[in-house]
């Protein structure tokens, strides 16, 4: 009984001894992967595509578009349909399947001539689709699933540029700020895809206004002047109009008509019988003297700058700078100061030019610095708030020049 336990003891570590020998001869040697991914990093998900295709070599399909899988069709008016036929090889030693697998909407995979490719063979693959969006560009996708384990599917592109029948280059006009004394012009370009020969009859403004104090002038475009990205148009032409002084201040938002007639029909020179198109037209009329806008700075629904300065007391900061704009012809003949603040008690302010004067100069800059003065009352000079309104008054010493006026939004609390 004595030598039973030695005994168990010897059977167990022989009997662990012959099965750890038996495990590592069948299984130690191997290295240790998951599937095909090496843990030491030889294989990972990085190129465990071109690993696939090295076991097996001698049976490998592979895929080559020879003109590429991209088609740009460069221009197509809306609602236009097109097609285009890819090329698909089978550059591979195997066979290639080929299946039609998702694409969009508004793109459609017409025919697939065949589903497999011999070596060195080849197939095409026609797309088809229908251009149906307002944007200016467009780009639709199709797919085609294969056993090259290199790309898994082919994805095909069809691209291009959306156009109307007439397009304007820019799309709209925006001439930006203008002094009101001041003469400006302005150009653009047309394009027209249509069919037919078109002739430009009148080119006028939605804006009567306008109109009184505009010439528009307007000319064919030879081709090699057309812009690359409207090359494949049938016409263009150019215009350009010259406003002269006298629109009233604010902002301006008009279209530009264009009416034109077709060669092919009957009676073109009958107004009855012309097209028109539009472009849009906007831009900002200023008097010689402009606030500009900053977060202390407003307009009221009836067109008064002010400062929306709220309630200060005689711990806040009391002086409120904002930027003034000088434009136009007068501008360098003309001297601006303060003039009258009210009420003169509270109000105060100071005019400086920012940079040094240019006497030929067509646009200043100056910088008023308003200051306000707590009294032994409060001062309450809100809008809408009250009746009583605080004014800083800006003066010119040139009759053509009128005066401009800030008002001022605020509570000035008394001095304790």
């Amino acid at each position: 009984m004595k030598f039973f336990l030695p005994v168990c003891l010897i059977v167990v570590v022989i009997g662990t001894s012959i099965g750890w020998a038996v495990n590592h001869y069948s299984f130690g040697w191997r290295e240790a992967r998951f599937g095909e991914l090496r843990m030491d990093g030889s294989v990972d998900a990085d190129n465990l595509s071109e690993h696939l295709v090295s076991l097996r070599p001698n049976a490998a399909s592979k895929a080559e578009l020879p003109n590429g899988s991209i088609h740009d069709f460069g221009s197509m008016a809306q609602g236009e349909q097109g097609e285009h036929t890819f090329v698909i090889k089978n550059v591979g030693n195997a066979p290639l399947t080929l299946k039609k697998g998702a694409s969009t909407c508004k793109c459609t995979l017409a025919n697939l001539e065949k589903g497999s490719l011999a070596p060195g063979e080849e197939t095409t693959v026609k797309l088809e689709w229908t251009v149906q969006t307002a944007e200016p560009q467009f780009s639709q996708n199709a797919e085609i699933r294969t056993n090259d384990a290199t790309i898994g599917a082919i994805s095909l592109q069809i691209r291009g540029k959306v156009y109307r029948e007439v397009e304007f280059v820019p799309d709209s006009i925006t001439f930006g700020e203008i002094a009101a004394d001041d003469a400006f012009e302005f150009a653009g370009e047309m394009y027209s895809y249509l069919d037919d020969t078109i002739t430009i009859q009148k080119v006028s403004f939605g804006s009567k206004r306008l109109n009184a104090l505009s010439e528009i002038q307007w000319e064919a475009l030879p081709r090699e002047n057309y812009d690359l990205v409207h090359e494949q148009a049938k016409q263009a032409f150019r215009f350009v109009a010259k406003v002269k002084p006298g629109l009233d201040q604010g902002s301006v938002s008009t279209p530009l008509k264009v009416q034109f007639s077709k060669a092919s029909e009957p009676n073109s020179q009958d107004p009855e019988n012309w097209y028109v198109t539009t472009v849009s037209c906007a831009g900002s009329v200023v008097g010689e003297l402009t606030v500009l806008k900053t977060s202390l700075v407003k307009t009221s629904s009836n067109d008064v700058n002010y400062l929306n300065i709220g309630d200060v007391g005689p711990g806040d900061d009391l002086e409120y700078p904002f930027l003034l704009k000088f434009k136009g012809s007068q501008a360098a003949k003309t001297n601006l100061s303060i003039g009258a603040c009210t009420p003169k008690d509270s109000v105060s302010a100071t005019i400086e030019e920012l940079g040094k004067p240019n006497p030929n100069s067509t646009s200043r800059t100056f910088r008023v610095k308003v200051k306000l003065t707590p009294g032994q009352s409060v001062v309450d000079l809100r809008i809408n708030a009250t009746d009583n309104v605080g004014w800083v008054t800006i003066e010119s010493d040139n009759p053509k020049v009128p005066a401009l006026r800030v008002a001022l939004n605020v509570k000035i609390e008394s001095v304790p």
